[in-house]
């Protein structure tokens, strides 16, 4: 039993390496009030849907899905200086998004499986 979850956190390390560095590294590249909209309008939500929909087709863990705001809220309070509250709105945007990706990619997941 131990040994299974070992290798699915194993599995999914990646995946929240890469939630990381969208969170943390991606605000270097934000200049001015625009290109930041631009980050967390578009391109954050973009690659929670993305990533989430890839670990879906690959993997599914409840765990998964609490990491965004786990790892967002404290970025959003670092790098926009923003009161929890906003944090929170964002990483719930981002946590539905990443949930109907996840659910897409288990969808396909299953889907494709049942057709081979």
């Amino acid at each position: 039993m131990m040994g299974k979850r070992l290798k699915q956190l194993k599995q999914t390390i990646p995946y929240f390496m890469f939630l990381v560095l969208l969170f943390y590294l991606s605000p270097m590249l934000i200049s001015d009030t625009g290109s930041a909209m631009f980050f967390l309008l578009g391109v954050f939500p973009i690659m929670c849907f993305g990533c989430s929909f890839i670990y879906g087709v690959n993997l599914s863990s409840f765990w998964y899905i609490l990491s965004i705001p786990i790892l967002f809220i404290p970025s959003g309070l670092i790098f926009y200086q923003w009161p929890f509250e906003v944090g929170v709105f964002y990483a719930l945007g981002y946590t539905l998004i990443a949930i109907i990706g996840e659910i897409l990619g288990i969808g396909i997941s299953i889907y494709s499986k049942r057709n081979k």
